[in-house]
């Protein structure tokens, strides 16, 4: 399956961690946005898939990403790595 468009990463994370984990097996494009700026990218970006992490504190805006995906079409899933909270129901949890 080919990737139709880049892939998010969301994050306040100081330094680039996630996005820089996600280059190493050369994913491209990859787009690394901050928690203020992920809703425009997603809209502009029209993303093959979204990773979001740190989302604690951040529940209304996951919710918002989440809202986002279940519209768009081509489906755009949305991964929250290391949730540590409550999901909304499309949004996939992944542990390490």
């Amino acid at each position: 399956m080919s990737q139709q468009g880049p892939i998010v990463t969301v994050s306040n994370r100081e330094g680039r961690t996630l996005a820089d984990a996600i280059a190493q097996v050369k994913t491209f494009p990859l787009v690394d946005v901050s928690w203020a700026d992920a809703a425009d990218a997603v809209a502009r970006l029209r993303p093959a898939a979204v990773l979001a992490a740190d989302t604690g504190g951040h529940e209304a805006a996951l919710a918002h990403l989440a809202k986002q995906a279940a519209q768009a079409d081509p489906y755009v899933p949305v991964i929250a790595v290391d949730p540590g909270n409550v999901l909304p129901q499309n949004v996939l949890p992944f542990t390490q």
